[in-house]
């Protein structure tokens, strides 16, 4: 579906209704053990980190709590910091943050080929890193919100932090927490053993948490992430339906079309007199007013008062 985008005699709202229902034995699955199993689990860790009676209760559950193998957003960080070191500090030190268009720009010119000044090796992990994560970016459950696949200078701004001799790579330090938690792990099963004949329940129950923080844990995240990918992938369709309709003349600017429905722009898409300035033009005095607002409102109530 990604490789494919939608289908203009089709429609986006039909593409995100194809998008929901891969996801959705996945997001089911992982909703349920987090639901059912994990919000259990890990409710107790963080209680007992927080409020342990010992100092050595409370660093142990601390411990509890980090180093799982197959956390994707623990991935995104361990391929931010792999892509970043794959350009050499010199070229980093050209740039300032306001210059980092520059810099994307760069890139894009040696993937083109016209240039050929940065090397194949980080340009090879530049595709490939869009190609898994090109869907991420800021706010990414706000299908408004810009990606890395769209706008570069966001995925630049976050690994630029990634580079230099003081900065540790997150491969390392995931192993690390890894292998700490597993000794915490083992330790307590050494001691719910010890206690077998007091407590004869307490080492299954512990065998059984272990279960869960290794196998199960990781998942806490995988939820939100596949959301977002969906997004992302909407996202990339609803730029091309954009691009026709601004050259078209039936929307002005870029970002227009995030203040129509799917069911609107499937709409124009199928029928050319359907006037879609008409639509967009006081929704966009509506965003403009707010985004001069100098409070974001806690509380909005039916009627769209803010309630202070």
């Amino acid at each position: 579906l990604k490789e494919r985008g939608y289908q203009q005699n089709e429609g986006l709202q039909k593409f995100s209704d194809e998008l929901i229902r891969c996801v959705e034995p996945s997001l089911t699955e992982e909703l349920g053990i987090i639901m059912f199993i994990l919000i259990g689990v890990f409710k107790g860790l963080d209680k007992e980190r927080r409020e342990g009676k010992t100092e050595e209760a409370r660093s142990e559950a601390d411990a509890l709590c980090g180093g799982y193998e197959g956390d994707e957003l623990m991935q995104v960080n361990i391929d931010v910091y792999k892509l970043a070191n794959k350009l050499e500090a010199s070229i980093w030190d050209e740039y300032d943050h306001a210059e980092l268009h520059l810099l994307a720009k760069r890139i894009q010119g040696n993937l083109d080929g016209t240039l050929s000044d940065l090397p194949g090796e980080f340009l090879s992990e530049w595709t490939n890193f869009m190609g898994r994560h090109g869907w991420d970016g800021e706010d990414q459950l706000f299908i408004s919100s810009p990606r890395y696949q769209d706008d570069p200078v966001l995925l630049l701004a976050r690994m630029r932090p990634n580079v230099g001799s003081g900065i540790k790579d997150p491969a390392l330090t995931q192993q690390e927490k890894l292998s700490h938690r597993r000794q915490i792990m083992k330790l307590h099963e050494g001691r719910a053993a010890s206690k077998r004949f007091t407590s004869p329940m307490a080492l299954s129950r512990i065998r059984k948490r272990n279960l869960y923080l290794d196998h199960l844990l990781w998942i806490r995240n995988s939820p939100k992430l596949h959301i977002s990918a969906v997004m992302g992938v909407l996202r990339a369709s609803i730029l091309q339906a954009e691009q026709s309709l601004i050259k078209a003349g039936r929307l002005d600017a870029k970002d227009d079309i995030f203040h129509l429905d799917l069911e609107e722009v499937d709409k124009a898409l199928s029928n050319e007199t359907y006037d879609l300035r008409e639509l967009v033009k006081p929704r966009k005095v509506i965003f403009e007013r707010a985004l001069q607002a100098n409070e974001c409102p806690l509380l909005i109530d039916s009627r769209c008062r803010i309630l202070r």
